[in-house]
């Protein structure tokens, strides 16, 4: 909440607490000049990124000529018995739980 205090003799925004920002090393960078760079370029890569590239171009979509192919081969469906499994023995006219 410091970086949003308003000096009150000036009441002016102390643009340097504002902007700065926290490098890798630990580093607090307190130049505005130098936050404003760093906050408009990821602005900028962020923008770029969602509005170029994901919506515009649609390359979350990636498009490509198929190779190979696919084979579909429909069968009607049947239930298994019961005595498909040992568990009763099948009826006399009985060849196959699933007709191939």
């Amino acid at each position: 909440l410091e970086a949003l205090s308003i000096s009150r003799t000036s009441k002016m925004v102390n643009w340097d607490l504002w902007l700065s920002y926290d490098t890798v090393k630990i580093v607090r960078i307190e130049n505005w000049k130098l936050g404003l760079l760093h906050y408009s370029l990821m602005a900028i890569v962020i923008a770029y990124t969602v509005g170029y590239d994901v919506l515009y171009q649609k390359r979350y979509v990636q498009v490509d000529n198929p190779v190979g192919s696919v084979r579909l081969s429909l069968r009607a469906p049947c239930a298994v018995p019961a005595y498909a499994f040992g568990a009763i023995s099948p009826p006399a006219n009985f060849t196959q739980a699933c007709p191939r």
